[in-house]
């Protein structure tokens, strides 16, 4: 249960999921509150049931009973991700009887409402089990009000990058040259992602950068694009996410803000050096020297550098993506991630038919 299923981290990671749990013989049903979205059809498409209940708040009572209907016959566990979903989802899972599990994916230091905060305290201690995806979030759950001694903390997975197209063909229609170093950030376009300061550093570092996505900075990002005097240049949102990524040289995540970027590990399964700001749960996944490069946050100079020592070094950028892509295999796979969901499932369920 989520409020919409719209293009972001926390959503991909529930479509990759409930298939997954559903090849395992689970039988998940989605149900979102608000609003539909891509993942909502995707989901919907590999067979999964979903419905929305079209809430116009969490106190729609009229909508609220028709969401209840949702959970006939009775689920084992009811599952939600924020916090109007763990609203109703505790009351959901109260009536069937069934295990509550949150998903937490915000970031460490990630700012919340006050009423956000209270209601989050209100039923933190109520759920049978809190599911992190970062091991940096801890601390802050325990705050939130979730005991510790029921949080788990499971990695985001992603399946493989797979590309459609053959590299030269995408470095061709993006006019890179064979011999150009291309860096990509993927991923919204928003404040606290900072695709302005990829932009700048990839024209400080001397080398070409890629935007995809989309958001409230494209105008922003189009002017910084548009002073790069070609060096940079922004698609906006695309599906075929994978096929720029395996032409690419190395990704690069700039965040102020993260649990565990799911684009950070699909450059890892594509073979791709990653640097990245040394924020949240991201050194979890990208080790510093070892697969990927880490810099301070909000530091412009130490991104450009990284860059440049990259796309001078095409050894080391080789031998960074092939560790990636080896971490990528044990530890972020989309079938290691199901398999840990399945057991922590199956866990509250029998724990609660044993109390």
């Amino acid at each position: 249960m989520t409020t919409a299923l719209e293009r972001g981290g926390a959503e991909r990671q529930w479509a990759t999921l409930l298939p997954g749990l559903r090849a395992r013989g689970a039988a998940p049903r989605l149900l979102t509150l608000q609003g539909r979205g891509d993942f909502f059809d995707e989901i919907e498409a590999a067979g999964v049931p979903a419905s929305c209940a079209s809430l116009r708040s969490r106190f729609d009572l009229v909508r609220l009973r028709r969401a209840r209907r949702f959970a006939d016959p009775a689920p084992d566990v009811v599952v939600s991700q924020g916090i109007d979903a763990m609203v109703v989802g505790r009351l959901i899972a109260r009536r069937a009887g069934a295990a509550h599990v949150v998903v937490e994916h915000g970031g460490p230091g990630l700012a919340r409402r006050r009423h956000r905060r209270l209601l989050t305290r209100l039923f933190a201690r109520s759920c049978d089990a809190v599911a992190a995806v970062s091991r940096a979030q801890v601390s802050g759950l325990v705050l939130l009000g979730y005991p510790a001694s029921r949080i788990v903390v499971i990695s985001n997975g992603v399946a493989a990058a797979q590309s459609a197209r053959d590299r030269s063909v995408v470095r061709a229609e993006l006019g890179v040259r064979p011999t150009d170093f291309l860096a990509v950030f993927v991923g919204g376009l928003r404040p606290p992602k900072q695709p302005v300061a990829f932009v700048a550093a990839c024209v400080a570092a001397g080398v070409r950068g890629l935007v995809v996505g989309a958001g409230p900075l494209r105008y922003d990002v189009d002017a910084a694009v548009a002073r790069s005097n070609g060096a940079v240049q922004a698609i906006g949102e695309r599906r075929d996410v994978a096929d720029f990524l395996l032409a690419a040289d190395a990704a690069c995540l700039v965040s102020d803000i993260e649990a565990l970027p799911m684009v950070a590990l699909e450059a890892m399964s594509a073979g791709l050096p990653v640097v990245a700001s040394d924020v949240g749960g991201v050194p979890e996944a990208v080790v510093d020297g070892q697969t990927g490069l880490l810099v301070p946050r909000g530091d412009p100079d130490g991104l450009a550098h990284a860059l440049a020592t990259l796309a001078a070094d095409g050894a080391l950028a080789r031998r960074l993506g092939e560790a990636g892509r080896a971490r990528y295999e044990g530890l972020f796979s989309a079938e290691r991630m199901a398999d840990q969901y399945l057991d922590l499932l199956q866990r509250v369920a029998a724990g609660r038919r044993h109390s």
